[in-house]
Formats: C-alpha cells, structure tokens, sequence
C-alpha cells in the first residue's frame, strides 16, 4: 500500500541523431528498428503509465549529450543495437556504414548525440 518505485528509462529523443545516421544510410533499417520501440516505457509516457498504481510521481530528467570523434563506435553500437534489422551486420554493408559515418565526421569534425535520460520516482500513498 505504500510502494515505492524508482525506474531509469529513455526520452524519445535519446540518441536520435543515430538513428537519423542509420535512416539516411538506408531508410529500410530504420523503419524496421523504429517498429521495434512502439510500445516501450519512456520519458515520455511513463507518468501515464504509472499513475495507475502510484499517486505522486515525479520525474528527475538528466540531459546530456555524446561527442563522437570516430566511426568504429557508432558502427558498433549499430551493429549491437539494431541486431533485429540484420542488414547492416552484413560485413560489406557495415563496411559501407563505417565509410559514411567517417565521410560525415571528416566533414563536420564529429558526431553529436543527444543523450534523453531520466528516471521515475513514485510513491503510493
């Protein structure tokens, strides 16, 4: 009756310029992995979903962000993160993302991900 919950999650937006990277690579990947995360719990939903069972929730946001000065990291968290999709685990294609992603920081100088992460607090009174 009077539960505490505490629950780390992601905003929508957490790492989304990956996502475009991948999306403007090949749309294909993307629309496939978006499906993936349809229903999850977020920044963005939780307080509806808990408040349910929870009569006080408030919600602590830590905005952040990466700086990425090389492809290899961001093809592998690709390659790890968007497993379900198997296109890009195929070597040649990874190869051919690895190059994009290294042409995209030799323009710019690196790659800046938004970093979206909080966490529930909530009470049952």
């Amino acid at each position: 009756p009077s539960g505490r919950l505490f629950a780390a999650t992601n905003g929508d937006g957490h790492l989304r310029e990956i996502y475009d990277l991948v999306a403007e690579f090949d749309a294909n990947v993307a629309r496939r992995y978006q499906l993936l995360g349809h229903e999850r719990f977020s920044l963005e939903n939780g307080q509806a979903r808990l408040s349910n069972w929870f009569s006080e929730i408030i919600l602590h946001r830590y905005d952040d962000a990466l700086v990425i000065p090389e492809a290899e990291p961001v093809a592998a968290y690709v390659t790890s993160a968007l497993a379900g999709p198997k296109l890009l685990l195929a070597a040649d294609t990874l190869a051919q993302f690895r190059t994009f992603v290294a042409d995209r920081i030799a323009r710019d100088g690196s790659i800046r991900v938004t970093k979206e992460t909080g966490m529930f607090e909530a009470r049952r009174l």
